[in-house]
Order: C-alpha cells, then structure tokens, then sequence
C-alpha cells in the first residue's frame, strides 16, 4: 500500500455499514446470485463498503474487520478487480488459487466459480460491464475465455500493474471529496477508460503467445468472427472439420491461428468453452438432470464429462450441484 494512502477512503459516498452477517449477506446477493458467505470463529462482525458507480464501472472500498469465507457459483455479467491495500485475500476460481495482497491484484470474470477466503481488509475493488471490459480485451486480441487460467493474478509490481494500482488509489483519494470533479460523467468516463488500458496493458503482459485477433483473417472470416460462432453454436458437437470449412483454409492454419491467438488449439478452446457453459447449467438449472444437461451440449459418455470436468474444475459435477444446490 503507498505510504501516504490514508485510510478510510470513498467516504463521501458510503453504500453500506453493518454489524450483522445476515444484512451483510443479502448486500452480497447484488454481486453474486448465488452464494454463501461464513465468518470462521464466534468473534464480532462488523463490514463498511464506499463506492461510486458510473456507466459501466465502479470503484469501492470494503473494510471487513472479520476473516470471511466467500463462495460464489458463476459470476454474472461483471468482473471484478480486487486490490487489497491491508490484509490479503485468497482466491480459488475455476480451480485455479492466487492470493490478492498489496503487490498483487486479484481478477474475476464472467462465469467463472469463486472462492474467497479473507482476513480482515481494507481493500479496493473495481468492477466492469462485461460489454465494457471485453471490449478492450478484443481491441489488443486479448483472449476472452478461461482468463482464470493466465489472467487471474495482477503483478503491482510490473511497470503496467504500478501504473494500473496507482490509478485507482488516486481515484478513490480524489473521490474521497462529496465535491470532488471525478464523480461528474466526463471526467469518471475518462477515468473508466485509463484504468480499463492499465488494466488489459497488464494482461497482455502475460498473456500467453497471443497476438491481435482484430483484423487477423482466415480465408473468409476473422479469427474473431469465427470465435464468436463458436460461442453461439457451443451446444453443436462443432469440430476442426466445421471451423476449417467455416474459415476457408487448411486444418494446419487453423490449429496454427488459435496456438499464436489463445496459446492453445481450436480442441481446447473449444472444450473450455463447452466446460464452462455447462458449470453456469448445472448451477443454474438444480432441477435438470446432470447427465441431460452433458448430453444437450454433445457429451455421449457421462463417465468422460465428469472426468474432464474434474480436471477443468478440480470437483466434479454433482459436487458442483450439491454445493449449490438450493
């Protein structure tokens, strides 16, 4: 945290304050439908949360003063930032762990199941439209799938990281202020829009051998137009055969265009895509059967799907069920 970060922060613009877990929970229930949210031990609970939110993106600060565990099926239409400034915060999505502490940021997405295991915090939080981030994902090519599995911890230490932490620290320092200018529309606009750059100029750092999809052609189509089918057709059993005769060119172009744009082939692509959709099923629709569910999205052999399952999620899919169930 900067030395001359003071703290409280965001205060003219207070959301919430309680002693009680129950409020505490129901607020929680705006971010993630489906969740739980325990405090380990019998000590006193007490959580304020600050924030503004203007088209398209907010910025917040929590101060929890009791460890919290967090469990959240699929998010919603929104990622989430987390920056905490005191304590730390960890994270396991879609299997994946990172640990969110003052040199490291902490990235949630759509879709994707979160367990968050807190100390006490103080600590920032920014959150987006997926409309708005995603955009600036696909304006440098950036992948926009399975980001838990290269995007998911942020390093405040790296030259765009630094730059990106220290946006919004002085973001919620100038809108501690109930007159502070950002709050107006132009100037948070033009806020959204430098930290939305830090931000995917950090992912790119590390994303994995990707270069720019926007404008990057293969025979008759984008590499963008072709993803974009892939994500309206993925209850299809949609093969190398299909993006070939989709795309115009040869198999070997197609495994070589998604190996330089996502850092794997179309098969994983693909299979991640299919994984993650039916995860958001299971957890969305408890009264359908698992096995239906598989086979509306071409699994044939149930014993296969747990299994990829498991190893996409590390549990498989009626644990899944069972934990949020009901």
């Amino acid at each position: 945290m900067p030395t001359d970060f003071s703290l409280p922060c965001l205060r003219a613009h207070r959301v919430f304050h309680t002693r009680d877990l129950d409020e505490s929970r129901e607020m929680t229930s705006r971010m993630w439908e489906r969740h739980r949210v325990s405090m380990p031990g019998n000590g006193p609970f007490e959580t304020t949360i600050f924030g503004v939110s203007r088209a398209g993106m907010g910025v917040s600060y929590v101060h929890c003063k009791a460890p919290l565990l967090m469990e959240c099926g699929p998010v919603g239409g929104n990622f989430y930032l987390y920056l905490p400034l005191e304590g730390e915060v960890a994270h396991k999505v879609n299997g994946r762990q990172a640990v969110g502490n003052s040199v490291t940021g902490v990235l949630h997405g759509p879709g994707q199941t979160v367990r968050m295991d807190a100390t006490p915090v103080h600590m920032l939080m920014v959150s987006f439209d997926q409309s708005l981030l995603m955009g600036f994902l696909r304006a440098l090519g950036l992948p926009t799938v399975s980001l838990e599995q290269w995007g998911l911890s942020i390093d405040l230490k790296a030259p765009h990281g630094r730059e990106l932490a220290q946006t919004v620290h002085q973001a919620a320092r100038d809108l501690d202020s109930e007159s502070a200018p950002l709050a107006l529309e132009a100037p948070f606009a033009q806020l959204r829009a430098n930290i939305c750059g830090h931000l995917v100029a950090a992912l790119a750092e590390v994303a994995p051998d990707w270069s720019p999809t926007h404008d990057a052609w293969l025979g008759t189509c984008s590499v963008d137009d072709l993803t974009e089918w892939l994500r309206a057709n993925i209850a299809s059993p949609v093969g190398l055969a299909d993006l070939v005769a989709r795309s115009g060119v040869t198999p070997r172009a197609v495994q070589k265009a998604f190996m330089r744009h996502f850092g794997c082939g179309p098969k994983r692509f693909i299979a991640d895509l299919r994984l993650e959709e039916a995860k958001r099923r299971i957890v969305a629709n408890p009264e359908v059967p698992i096995i239906d569910l598989a086979t509306e999205l071409g699994y044939g052999n149930a014993g296969r799907f747990a299994a990829e399952y498991a190893r996409r999620f590390g549990e498989y899919p009626r644990e899944t069920r069972s934990r949020w169930a009901g």
